[in-house]
């Protein structure tokens, strides 16, 4: 019983992280979007998505394992991720709404 509740909570974690994941991408689509218009081809927007959402996500994450090592609490640390993600989104967001108003 207790390998069946630690499996279904690692797939959790999993999730939760797979969800980040494509919280960066969608980002970075509308940023690109806004700022540049719609990609033109597929490969533009997967440059894009990785280059912008891929490096917030990985950034982020990198913070968010040092937090994993000092406290060894897995919740914890996906909600710092969580938070300092959306904190990320707002003040790339931010950037990108005066570069484009000029």
């Amino acid at each position: 019983m207790t390998a069946i509740v630690a499996l279904g909570d690692s797939m959790i974690f999993g999730f939760w992280i797979a969800g980040l994941a494509v919280a960066c991408i969608v980002w970075a689509s509308l940023i690109e979007t806004a700022m540049n218009g719609a990609p033109t081809s597929f490969q533009e927007w997967v440059g894009v998505t990785l280059g912008m959402g891929g490096s917030v996500f990985v950034g982020t994450g990198f913070v968010a394992s040092l937090v994993y090592a000092v406290t060894k609490n897995r919740n914890k640390t996906l909600w710092i991720w969580t938070v300092l993600l959306l904190v990320a989104f707002a003040f790339l967001g931010i950037g990108a709404a005066r570069m484009v108003r000029g």
